[in-house]
């Protein structure tokens, strides 16, 4: 038996139909064959190439024949058949910001993370934290995330304009790439902290306001402000 391999191109390039479809193989494509082996033995039941021979994302065609007589004589070759391998899937991208335990981070951070060369989306989810989360597994702590975000086609995000996230609230977040072939392995989840709310504004209290004969060495008072940790005072001529 002799059988032929043709590799007939990528699914989504030139050996595709442009929607993942495989194209009828033509004889010139058994030409320079990607595999053929002419010594099968009669009576195997199947044959498979050696390792590494077919690659993933890929059609082939493949037809086969028989030998006869002492002389070797061929006869006539089989309908071709195709299939395809599976695509990639994507590998395990790697979050890079915000960094793992960050804290005061902005109320709109930009979430980035390191990009796949398979992928062809992203998938992001962010979920609240607490003190229990970090021994909670990711299927717990993702169960209702705030956001999940399957449409990314750059390795970065923000959240939509107009919203933000809680002060000083701990949150966590995780990426996984997206392929033709499937979805890779979720990245490890990374939690950060955000910036605690501003101060408010404190009340001037002395010297009153348009008070006239004040000490040229006067006392400024003003209301305290709950978590401040210190104040700042400035004074300017009128």
């Amino acid at each position: 038996l002799w059988v032929q391999l043709a590799e007939l191109g990528p699914l989504n390039g030139a050996g595709g139909d442009g929607a993942g479809g495989i194209r009828p193989p033509t004889s010139e494509d058994f030409v320079i064959p990607a595999y053929q082996n002419t010594s099968l033995e009669p009576g195997a039941p199947g044959h498979t190439p050696p390792m590494g021979t077919l690659q993933a994302g890929t059609a082939y065609a493949w037809r086969i024949r028989a030998h006869y007589g002492a002389d070797g004589g061929a006869g006539a070759w089989s309908e071709s058949g195709t299939f395809a391998t599976p695509a990639p899937q994507p590998g395990t991208v790697t979050l890079l910001q915000p960094a793992p335990g960050a804290s005061r981070t902005s109320l709109r951070p930009d979430f980035v993370w390191s990009d796949d060369p398979v992928a062809v989306r992203y998938e992001l989810e962010l979920a609240l934290a607490s003190d229990v989360t970090v021994v909670l597994p990711p299927e717990e702590v993702f169960r209702n995330p705030l956001y999940r975000v399957d449409t990314l086609t750059a390795p970065a995000w923000q959240l939509p304009l107009g919203e933000s996230l809680n002060h000083q609230t701990s949150y966590m977040w995780r990426v996984r790439g997206v392929s033709s072939g499937g979805a890779g392995q979720w990245s490890d989840a990374s939690g950060f902290t955000t910036s605690a709310a501003p101060p408010a504004a404190p009340d001037l209290l002395a010297p009153e306001p348009d008070a006239a004969g004040v000490s040229l060495t006067p006392e400024f008072e003003w209301s305290p402000v709950e978590g401040a940790t210190g104040y700042r005072l400035e004074l300017s001529l009128n």
